[in-house]
């Protein structure tokens, strides 16, 4: 006899399914956006290093736009962001209006989660030439470059720092408004 699964077993399913991926995926040693990265190669970057366990010590290079990483076509241990193919690109897959770091959220089953999503939102606007507010994280990650110029280049591990920063300030106040929703609604109620 057939019995439905809960939803707690179902969810317990997909996290043991995952952990046998995760073991069988390898190593990721090298994340490659484009030159003059966006918020879509920063957040992809972002994304696969806090949740995509065997890319957290990845190192960020960049290629020109529309071009590979030499030599790494069929290695596994080389991803590409927004660079106009592989996985991660949304470019040229009719896949309408998104961004490489929504695919990347689906991928590892973020796709649902609230609290990531004002920076996806951010990110396929900025990928789909879409106004944004003036005083959106998109200038100060756009600014970074210039502000951390030296030398006649950019410090970009510097730039990396300050973005990621931004990210983790954005995605941790989401986090913690949607925990006070949860507990306004658990824990309180309207009177008159």
């Amino acid at each position: 006899m057939a019995t439905k699964e809960s939803p707690r077993s179902e969810q317990l399913v997909d996290l043991l399914l995952r952990i046998v991926q995760d073991r069988a995926a390898p190593e990721i040693k090298t994340m490659v956006g484009h030159r003059f990265p966006d918020d879509d190669v920063w957040l992809s970057c972002w994304m696969a290093k806090k949740w995509m366990p065997k890319a957290t010590n990845a190192q960020i290079v960049f290629v020109n736009a529309g071009e590979r990483l030499p030599d790494s076509e069929g290695d596994q241990s080389i991803v590409h962001f927004d660079t106009g193919g592989g996985d991660y690109d949304q470019h040229n897959k009719q896949g309408g209006r998104t961004c490489s770091a929504a695919l990347l959220a689906q991928g590892l089953g973020l796709g649902e989660d609230a609290a990531l999503k004002p920076l996806l939102d951010m990110a396929t606007a900025v990928d789909n030439i879409e106004p944004l507010s003036p005083t959106s994280i998109h200038f100060a990650i756009e600014g970074y470059p210039r502000r951390f110029r030296q030398n006649g280049g950019t410090n970009w591990e510097k730039v990396q720092e300050r973005v990621f920063e931004l990210f983790d300030i954005v995605y941790g106040q989401e986090l913690g408004r949607h925990k006070n929703r949860r507990d306004l609604e658990k824990y309180c109620e309207w009177t008159l």
